[in-house]
């Protein structure tokens, strides 16, 4: 019996590298020519963007769209589930990478036009078209809802040897790996390094690929060793047209707090997904109007572009103050409202759990090189393909994780992430609901360690569950208890919420110790009230935006007033009940819920300082 089971799991691992394997990593040199005998097969050709009208797609980008691994991008969405609320945002990744590209080269012509850059050569225009093409090509069909898990996969990754251990955000860890060990990928890549003129006569094919991983890594200092200055400057100013550099920099006599670059990429999505979504609709008369202002001189590239040190390129002006203003709308609406994050979380810790099952099938059978094409294999699937192999996976591990995992706290995350498969059919009438859930909401409220905790409490009544909301200012008076309860120097604390927050950025579950704090709720709630499962669910997007949040934060006690005043409409996360108790029986489970988070971020702090803290 035991050997049929793990016959099972090891017929899936290799189902998902056969996958991998037969539609992204084969060569297809031979099944799809870009030249023969000097002379180019695939020809130049344009598309009609909905935005910009005619794009002009010159023959080496053209030929890349026609690749499997990049062609993919035509079945991910855009905006991933986001159609399930707003029914027009079912855009592609492709859709939008092509808008970037198209961006990119106008900025480029702009920049050699005006001699914002000093020798802008031919080269420079196939470097920026590609990287903007490959630029979103790591997405996954879940979209950013999974930078959850990127610290996992990156370390898996790391195992192939010199990976990076960078990557904040799941799709660049996926897109430098495809460009550094996808054969198909490197092989289309080197047929486009022929087009060089003056640089294929300095760099050689791999050189060029991490030229390219290096822009979409968008990364200030080289990753790679074989990046030389005189790469690296021509690597800046494209970066800078494309994305941007983040965080506090001194470049010359000025001091840049937040970013540099001129982020075609974000030109484009502001205004492509809002046009999909209807984004519009949803806005006040006086922002709608700012934001058709910006609309327009966004299309027309009305905006001032200055050069910094003749090697990075920004915006400056109030155009670069009003895309800032509309961009914290947009994802207000769209990226961080309540369905959103609730989904994101479900769907986020599924994936998770995946991984974990795979990873241990992958650790005892395989190599590290066979496991990330297992893993590849899963991550690159189309939505609907990602939904019924993570039902695969995890209907297996339900029934059999015991058989794979040895530790009891993980085993029981696994099995009880099975369970969790049961309502994500039912995910369009749960975002429903959580448009507007006024009706069945409740405002609760609990005296724990002499501090009143309030938060909310939503039912699902069609499918008999409920919902608590870990609400930010609820988060914030656990941390202020916790503290209280030992005499720290505010910059001692300051340093282990950062590291806390940036760490959680990239892999939550870990830092959380999400399987002992699971398993430590359900015992306690268990002893109380019989049946009443319930699963934690972590929003990356309160780590992402409270991680933003520290560069304005300077001592502990700021970081209280954050989460209470900045992150309102943003939840840590949320504990998912099995069933909609009494009133009397939820009463029961609050003290239990609160008193493991409190224990868990106690041991996080004892462990961090070395201290015992005392109940």
């Amino acid at each position: 019996m035991i050997s049929n089971v793990k016959n099972i799991f090891r017929d899936l691992f290799y189902e998902l590298v056969g996958h991998y394997e037969y539609n992204f990593a084969r060569r297809i040199d031979e099944e799809l020519k870009y030249k023969e005998g000097g002379q180019k097969i695939i020809q130049s050709g344009s598309v009609i963007d909905p935005l910009y009208g005619e794009i002009n797609l010159p023959d080496y980008i053209r030929y890349l769209t026609f690749i499997p691994i990049v062609s993919r991008l035509s079945e991910i969405r855009q905006l991933a589930h986001t159609y399930l609320f707003l029914p027009g945002a079912s855009h592609t990744r492709l859709e939008h990478s092509l808008g970037v590209m198209y961006r990119s080269k106008k900025i480029l012509d702009r920049v050699k036009n005006d001699n914002l850059i000093p020798n802008i050569t031919d080269d420079d225009y196939i470097i920026v078209q590609i990287a903007s093409l490959l630029h979103d090509l790591g997405h996954p069909a879940w979209g950013h809802s999974l930078d959850g898990i990127t610290g996992y996969v990156v370390h898996l990754l790391k195992e192939l040897g010199d990976f990076p251990s960078f990557p904040r955000k799941l799709d660049i860890a996926i897109s430098i790996y495809l460009i550094l060990y996808n054969d198909q990928l490197k092989k289309a890549i080197d047929g486009c390094f022929q087009e060089l003129k003056d640089l294929r006569n300095k760099i050689d094919t791999e050189r060029f690929r991490k030229v390219i991983a290096q822009i979409i890594a968008e990364e200030e200092n080289p990753i790679f060793d074989e990046l030389d200055d005189s790469i690296m400057k021509k690597v800046h100013y494209l970066t800078t047209i494309i994305g941007s550099y983040r965080g506090k920099r001194k470049i010359g006599d000025n001091e840049y707090r937040d970013k540099v670059g001129i982020d075609t990429d974000r030109l484009d999505w502001i205004i492509r997904d809002s046009h999909h979504a209807a984004i519009d609709k949803k806005l006040d008369p006086d922002t709608r109007k700012d934001f058709e202002k910006f609309r327009k001189k966004n299309i027309e590239d009305d905006f001032e572009i200055r050069p910094i040190k003749g090697e990075f390129l920004t915006i400056s002006g109030e155009f670069i103050n009003v895309m800032d203003g509309l961009r914290e709308t947009i994802y207000s609406l769209v990226y961080e409202g309540l369905e959103r994050s609730f989904i994101d979380s479900l769907l986020t810790r599924l994936a998770y759990a995946v991984i974990l099952v795979l990873d241990n099938i992958g650790e005892t059978i395989a190599s590290p090189t066979t496991k990330a094409r297992s893993v590849m294999g899963y991550l690159l699937m189309q939505d609907f393909l990602l939904k019924e192999y993570t039902n695969k996976v995890l209907s297996i591990a339900e029934d059999y994780a015991h058989i794979l995992i040895e530790d009891e706290h993980t085993r029981n995350f696994v099995k009880k992430s099975g369970n969790l498969l049961r309502i994500v059919g039912y995910i369009p009438y749960i975002a429903d609901l959580l448009k507007d859930p006024s009706p069945v909401t409740a405002t609760v409220s609990t005296v724990f360690g002499g501090i009143d905790l309030r938060f909310e409490r939503i039912n699902l009544p069609a499918l008999n569950k409920a919902i608590l909301i870990l609400s930010a200012s609820a988060v914030a008076d656990i941390f202020e208890l916790i503290m209280n309860f030992r005499q720290m120097k505010n910059e001692d604390l300051l340093i282990f919420f950062k590291n806390m927050m940036t760490g959680a950025r990239v892999d939550m579950f870990q830092v959380f110790n999400i399987y002992t704090l699971e398993y430590e709720m359900q015992s306690d709630i268990e002893s109380r009230i019989n049946e009443a499962d319930l699963y934690v669910l972590l929003n990356y997007y309160f780590f992402r935006k409270i991680d933003d949040e520290f560069k304005n934060i300077k001592r502990a006690d700021e970081f209280y007033k954050s989460l209470r005043r900045n992150l309102t409409k943003t939840p840590m996360g949320f504990i998912l009940f099995d069933r909609i108790l009494a009133e009397s029986e939820w009463k029961k489970v609050y003290d239990p819920i609160f008193a493991s988070v409190c224990n868990q971020i106690r041991r996080m702090l004892g462990e961090t300082f070395n201290v015992t803290i005392q109940s």
